[in-house]
């Protein structure tokens, strides 16, 4: 029952990051079609015009912390998020990340937030066993039966 709660927190997240990019993002038309997806997805942010100041990490701070995700939101404030184009974040929550005495809250929220936007449609759709590049060096977000894990 936690994992649900947690998986429908992280939905949220997404939903609201989504519509907030959306709202502040200017975007060419492109279109991607499900079957040119490679093992490794990640978009390119040259396909995209985008407000670099939209995107810096006070914003994903605010954000993060307006959802209830303080562990996330104090390490967003200090990280390097500004990638001048939206990132999702795969937010988990803060009991969570306070179990994990081990955890660098900065490589965390790089392991949780990749680049470009990931609306929840697209996430359902994706096969089993799709990757998607992180932030963080060599680390992919793993996509296994409909639900998304970082490995």
């Amino acid at each position: 029952m936690a994992a649900g709660a947690l998986q429908l927190q992280i939905l949220l997240v997404l939903l609201i990051l989504i519509s907030l990019f959306i709202s502040g993002a200017t975007t060419d038309s492109v279109s991607r079609s499900d079957s040119s997806l490679s093992p490794v997805f990640a978009p390119s942010p040259e396909q995209y015009s985008y407000d670099a100041q939209l995107y810096a990490p006070p914003v994903f701070a605010n954000i993060l912390h307006a959802l209830g995700f303080e562990e996330l939101s104090a390490a967003a404030a200090s990280a390097n998020l500004s990638t001048g184009a939206p990132i999702t974040i795969f937010a988990p929550h803060d009991s969570s990340i306070l179990t994990c005495r081990s955890c660098v809250l900065r490589l965390l929220l790089h392991e949780h937030s990749v680049l470009g936007l990931y609306p929840l449609e697209f996430l359902r759709r994706l096969a089993s066993g799709t990757k998607i590049q992180t932030l963080a060096d060599n680390r992919c977000l793993t996509n296994i039966i409909g639900t998304c894990r970082a490995y």
